[in-house]
Parts: structure tokens; C-alpha cells; sequence
């Protein structure tokens, strides 16, 4: 047996270890064994994992199929599989891995005329994630203020935050005493009640956000699932009151641990005043603070003149709260179209205007063309909550555990992570547009724990780098290997000779939010020198290794 072939077969799992599951695997004995049969020929064969090994019958027992469960301390996988090659009894056997859930675009009709998602990286982060819940079961909400809603719009009747309190309760009566009567899914201050007025601009601003996604019906919103809590307005009164209903569903919420209240993340503002200062407006200037140190990040829209905010002023553009995301608005050719002004305006995202606008929900089951700021900040509304929805436990008990530098967290990686716009240079904070997928990409590398001083900018900015540590490397000590890439497409490793003979050729999935990291074993490699090389698409890069 070439000693190459030997490494390989060695190497295999601790290559994929993230995403196979330590101590399970199936095994197929032949016809007539039993599991009690079963499970004693493997303690005759592996008796130092006598006491650590379990033979388990699901379903497919009845094809001499069984579950084995066992301890990698007290046995290594190498050693399993050396054993399960020489057991005549076992006819097949494979190792348990974490299977890969692959979401297929929406079917929504108007999907492909969505020409602002494919810019925004919307279809990549729907592989991720499709929004709805947290990691910790956590149902998100997304606040809308606007001019009126449509709430029997076929795209969004599943969408509604409701209000149980009062869906439970006494029809004209206010059952959880916040002053509001019969709220189910928010307020209308227009009416002064839980009626809304049928606008088009709140409906389109509502299904950007959240028009029910993959159900074969109009638009996908960036969230396919999400509660929308909604409010209709028109004066800076109501506004202020909007925000404090928000407000104190979120504190209810983090202060009973979930049990009242609502998971509220981000609010929407596709409105505002031309021409004036935040400061003319104390109390509603003052609410976005407040609103942070709960956790809920807000998000407004710059006016769509497009002249320069810091010297004729815009609010709510212009308020000063680290809480805010002000957003203006660019084309399909990524030419800005609206506001801009440092240190005011944060990023834009791409909506055009007029019948170069986005497809967008209408009132009566009806879709038409929508844009402008209005259109592009419920871009960034919705890309707080899909981040919200991120496959992360860690990521979200840091978010909720300190929900205000949870907040600013994400804001962080909205910012950091635009595409940089020529039009945007010296113009936006950021520099650039939305790009919601590079967002999860900031978070992911964040979570993984890297010998390397820059693990934020390598992950978001550079493509395919290796690690190694220590190169040189003792035979016998096993190598680790730091990998990282600007997506999570499949990587192939390969190793070879300096004569180019193969050792391994292996491809790995990286998985959100797991350590792309990995261990290179050297007691059958022979000293000398080697060539790693990472591959990712059209990009590669190698590393020497040393072995001595």
C-alpha cells in the first residue's frame, strides 16, 4: 500500500470533523444478525470500547441496519474503520454527517424582476437563512411606521405581528393596559384605531420587508417569514408615540424574558422632513437612543433630493443616535439618486424610482412599480432582522444578553461590509451599498477563533489563505490548519509532493459559523517538504509545509 493512500484514508475525517458527528455511524450486517448479534461481535472486536459502545434499531433495522454510538476518546475513527474493513459480518457502513439544506430561489412570480436582490446578495443569504426565528426560538419583529397598510393582501396576511393580549381578550376593551384598545397588530394613529387605512406606500414599504416568501404568490420579501408590527401615521406626534408602543413592547419583552411583549429589531422611517435639523424635534430625536438600549436599531430614509444633507439638513437624517441607520438610494447601475452628506447618511441600497423602481406589493392583491429611499430603507430594515435569524446559539446569546452592543454589533456589520460605490466615496459613511450576504460573512468570521491578527478584514476582503501552525512541523505532531474564503463554497485541499505527487485531494464545505479549521496528521508522511494547496472557485493559493 503506498504510503500516501494510507495518510489519505487517515486524514479523510479529521478533514470533515465539522461536519461529522463524533461517535455515530451506520452500520449493515448480513442477513440474519441480529442486534444483539451485532452488538457483541463489535465488543469482540473492539474491547477496549467495550463499555463505550451502543447498538441501537430504528426504521431500517429490518434491513439489518443499525445505529453505533461510541466514544472517539476511547476510539478513535481511524481505528474504527481499520476494524470495520476486516469484519466479514458487516456488508456496508457509513460515518454520520450534517447534511447541507439547499433553498431553491422563491416562486414568487416577480422574484426575477427583483433586480435590487441579486444586488444585495439576497439568493446567497437565503442559504443561510430565511428569516422568522432566532437561534433561541426568538419569533422577530420588524416595527413599520407608515402612511397605511393593506393588511389583506394576500403576500402579507401571514405576516402580522398580533398582539395576543388582546387577540385573547374582550373585544372593545384594552387587556394589557398600554392605552391602546383591540391592537392586535399595532396601532393606526390616522383613525386613532386598530384599523388601518389603505395606502399603497406602507403595503409596498411592508412587502419589501416581509411579503411572504416562496408561496407562489408576487414578490419575495427579504424575509420569506417575519411579524410585521405596524402603524399607520402622518404627524410628528404620532411618530414620537409610534416609537414609544415599540419601545415598551421590546423592554416588556427583555425584561420578562420573552414571556411578554415583542422581539422587536429593527423600525422602518421611509418618511421624514426636507430641510431642517434633528434638533428642531428633541422628543422625537431623543426616542432612538432609548430605543438601542433595548436592542432596536432604526433605520430611516434620506430625502430624495439629491443634495447634500449636512448643509441643508433632514431629519430624521440628522439626528445624532449611534442607533440609526440613515439610508440613501441608488440605481440598478449603482448611480447614486438621492441625499448624501457626511457624517449623516450610512449606506445606500439599490430601489431606482419611477418605472425603474422595484416590483412591489399594491393594495387589493395588486403589484406595481415602487422606489426611491422609500424603497430602499426597508432594504436595510430587513437585512437587520435576516441577521437576527443567523444559525448561531453564541451569536445570539451575546445579541440578548447585552441587546444595545447587540445592536451596535450588527450595525457594525452592515457598515463594514458594503460594496463600495465610486458614487458613494466621501458621500456615505460606509462608501458603499447593502450587501446582506458579506454582512453574514463579517459575523461568521468574528465567531471563528484565528491565530491572525485581521480575522474580520480576512474573511470579508481577502479570498483563500491558509494558516499553518507550526510549519516547520515534527513528524509525528499534528499540524493545524487555519482556512478562510470570502464565501462558503466548497474548498478543495490538496496535498502533494515537491515532485507534484498527490497525498490527498479533499474537498471541504464550510458551514456558517463554525471553525473552518482543521488537522493535519504527519506520522506517515515521510520528512521533507510539501505542498497544501486551497482552491475556491477560480481562486488558489499554496502553502509549503516542512516536515522534520
Amino acid at each position: 500500500m503506498r504510503p500516501g493512500f494510507f495518510f489519505f484514508c487517515f486524514l479523510f475525517p479529521l478533514l470533515l470533523f465539522a461536519q461529522r458527528r463524533s461517535g455515530s455511524a451506520l452500520l449493515q450486517f448480513r442477513k440474519g444478525v441480529s442486534i444483539e448479534e451485532a452488538g457483541r461481535l463489535l465488543a469482540a472486536r473492539l474491547p477496549e470500547a467495550k463499555a463505550k459502545l451502543r447498538v441501537s434499531a430504528r426504521a431500517s433495522a429490518k434491513r439489518g441496519i443499525y445505529r453505533l454510538e461510541w466514544d472517539e476518546e476511547a476510539l478513535p475513527f481511524g481505528k474504527l474503520k481499520q476494524v470495520l474493513a476486516a469484519q466479514t459480518e458487516v456488508l456496508a457502513w457509513q460515518p454520520d454527517y450534517r447534511i447541507h439544506f439547499r433553498e431553491k430561489e422563491p416562486d414568487d412570480p416577480l422574484f426575477a424582476s427583483q433586480w435590487n436582490l441579486a444586488l444585495i446578495r439576497a439568493a446567497e443569504m437565503w442559504d443561510v437563512t430565511t428569516g422568522g426565528l432566532t437561534a433561541a426560538g426568538d419569533t422577530i419583529v420588524v416595527a413599520v411606521i407608515d402612511n397605511g397598510f393593506d393588511i389583506a393582501h394576500e403576500d402579507l396576511q401571514s405576516q402580522l405581528w398580533t398582539n395576543w393580549q388582546e387577540a385573547l381578550g374582550l373585544p372593545g376593551v384594552d387587556d394589557d393596559a398600554n392605552g391602546y384598545i383591540d391592537d392586535l397588530h399595532g396601532w393606526d394613529f390616522n383613525n386613532d384605531g386598530p384599523d388601518y387605512q389603505v395606502m399603497s406606500h406602507g403595503t409596498s414599504v411592508a412587502g419589501i420587508i416581509g411579503a411572504r416568501g416562496d408561496n407562489n404568490t408576487d414578490v419575495a420579501g427579504i424575509n420569506w417569514n417575519i411579524q410585521l408590527m405596524l402603524f399607520g401615521a402622518q404627524y410628528t406626534n404620532d411618530i414620537v408615540d409610534a416609537y414609544y408602543y415599540i419601545l415598551d413592547q421590546r423592554r416588556k419583552y427583555n425584561q420578562s424574558g420573552g414571556a411578554e411583549g415583542a422581539f422587536v429589531v429593527s423600525t422602518n422611517a421611509s418618511f421624514g422632513i426636507e430641510e431642517t435639523w434633528c434638533d428642531a424635534f428633541p422628543l422625537w430625536g431623543a426616542v432612538y437612543d432609548s430605543l438601542g438600549a433595548e436592542g432596536v436599531l432604526s433605520i430611516s430614509a434620506v430625502t430624495n433630493n439629491k443634495v447634500n444633507v449636512g448643509l441643508v439638513g433632514d431629519i430624521p437624517t440628522t439626528c445624532p443616535s449611534d442607533y440609526l441607520i440613515t439610508t440613501t438610494n441608488t440605481d440598478a447601475q449603482d448611480q447614486l439618486l438621492a441625499g448624501f452628506g457626511l457624517p449623516y447618511v450610512d449606506l445606500s441600497a439599490p430601489s431606482g424610482v419611477g418605472s425603474d423602481g422595484l416590483p412591489a406589493l399594491k393594495p387589493g392583491n395588486e403589484s406595481g412599480h415602487f422606489g426611491g429611499t422609500s424603497g430602499a430603507c426597508p432594504q436595510v430594515t430587513a437585512a437587520v432582522a435576516l441577521l437576527y435569524s443567523l444559525p448561531s446559539e453564541k451569536l445570539m446569546q451575546e445579541l440578548k444578553e447585552n441587546p444595545s452592543e447587540g445592536a451596535l454589533l450588527l450595525k457594525e456589520a452592515l457598515l463594514h461590509t458594503t460594496t463600495l460605490l465610486s458614487d458613494l466615496q466621501d458621500r456615505a459613511v460606509s462608501g458603499g451599498r447593502l450587501d446582506l450576504y458579506n454582512s453574514f460573512l463579517y459575523l461568521h468570521a468574528r465567531a471563528q477563533e484565528l491565530n491572525r491578527a485581521d480575522a474580520l478584514q480576512t474573511f470579508t476582503g481577502q479570498t483563500a489563505w491558509i494558516v499553518l501552525f507550526p510549519n516547520p512541523v515534527p513528524v509525528g505532531l499534528k499540524l493545524e490548519a487555519w482556512f478562510g474564503s470570502e464565501n462558503l463554497a466548497p474548498v478543495f485541499i490538496r496535498l502533494t509532493d515537491l515532485a507534484g505527487r498527490m497525498i490527498f485531494d479533499l474537498e471541504v464545505k464550510p458551514q456558517p459559523f463554525e471553525q473552518q479549521h482543521f488537522l493535519l496528521p504527519t506520522q506517515n508522511l515521510p520528512r521533507g517538504s510539501y505542498v497544501l494547496t486551497l482552491r475556491q472557485g477560480a481562486f488558489r493559493q499554496t502553502k509549503k509545509i516542512v516536515v522534520f
